[in-house]
């Protein structure tokens, strides 16, 4: 072994001998160790004149109320219990019948005739989306999802139920020629 290995454990035996002597020595010297009593932990003393049978019933007494409502709690939860699957409705029986129920009746209307209709009405307006099959205030329609705005066709009689896509492209009309707009718009292609 090296001689500084052997000078480092030379070195941790002697400080281990000297926490050991010092630990002796304090347990040697300093007393019998009592055990420390809880701080802030006091039993309730029995009233003066009082003996252990006393205590004791007292003790019964408080076990017996504590045991009563215990089992009066439980007497409640039992009866939620009874009471609670009464209160919910029972499902109702399945149809007797053994036709099929029949679903929607089939659209008068095709997506095809819906987005032409679409595009009629929202002239100037881009389709971004095809007609989709939804419900529109309980009424079934075809939706249109334009680049200005929704368009709501009533998917039996074709009618159309809203239009805010025709409203965006009203609100995006050409500018007049006269004004300064105008002249820009007539110079890089005009209207279409």
């Amino acid at each position: 072994m090296s001689q500084r290995l052997m000078l480092l454990v030379a070195a941790a035996l002697g400080a281990f001998l000297l926490v050991l002597t010092g630990g002796i020595g304090t347990y040697l010297f300093a007393g019998p160790v009592t055990a420390p009593t809880p701080v802030g932990v006091v039993a309730p003393l029995p009233p003066p004149g009082l003996d252990s049978a006393a205590v004791q019933a007292l003790f019964a007494e408080r076990e017996a109320a504590y045991s009563r409502q215990i089992a009066a709690a439980n007497a409640q939860l039992q009866q939620a219990y009874h009471v609670a699957p009464a209160a919910t409705p029972e499902p109702p029986a399945p149809p007797t019948s053994t036709a099929t129920p029949a679903g929607p009746p089939a659209p008068a209307v095709t997506s095809d005739q819906a987005a032409r209709i679409g595009r009629a009405v929202a002239r100037g307006a881009h389709l971004l989306r095809g007609p989709e099959l939804v419900d529109f205030t309980g009424t079934r329609a075809y939706e249109l999802t334009f680049d200005h705005g929704r368009v709501y066709i009533d998917a039996t009689t074709g009618q159309v139920l809203y239009n805010d896509a025709a409203q965006a492209t009203v609100q995006a009309a050409p500018v007049p020629a006269g004004s300064p707009a105008g002249e820009e718009t007539e110079r890089a292609g005009g209207d279409d």
